[in-house]
């Protein structure tokens, strides 16, 4: 199954979005997720750890997104496209916010990868 997914990479001074696409199963692996992901995660830093966060897609529904888990611990840059993703349900309920960001909700640091479709089960 052919699967739109989308890099945020961020840098001191700005992010830069670059678009995918990977033939997976309808439901992946850990394996295959992990073969994806662990390339991307690493051009960062190596031997990064990531995590799983389920987020609101761009046509409102539910989807899944992998962060750096220790992206603030190591100082990456703090990533405001992937923290407006993930604050998006919040914002969608009405909660307050400035650009899709909520202030003092917790925030995304260095890369994330969004991806179009749910591939996480």
């Amino acid at each position: 199954m052919q699967t739109k997914y989308r890099i945020i990479r961020a840098f001191a001074d700005r992010t830069e979005i670059e678009e995918r696409e990977v033939d997976l199963p309808e439901r992946p692996t850990y394996r295959q997720i992990l073969a994806l992901l662990s390339p991307i995660f690493d051009e960062q830093r190596a031997k990064s750890h990531f995590e799983h966060v389920t987020v609101l897609g761009f046509e409102n529904q539910r989807t899944d997104m992998f962060v750096d888990e220790e992206g603030q611990l190591y100082k990456l840059p703090f990533n405001p496209d992937a923290t407006a993703i993930y604050h998006r349900a919040s914002v969608s309920r009405g909660e307050q916010h400035i650009g899709g960001i909520i202030e003092g909700a917790p925030v995304i640091y260095g890369t994330a990868v969004y991806f179009y479709r749910q591939i996480w089960f």
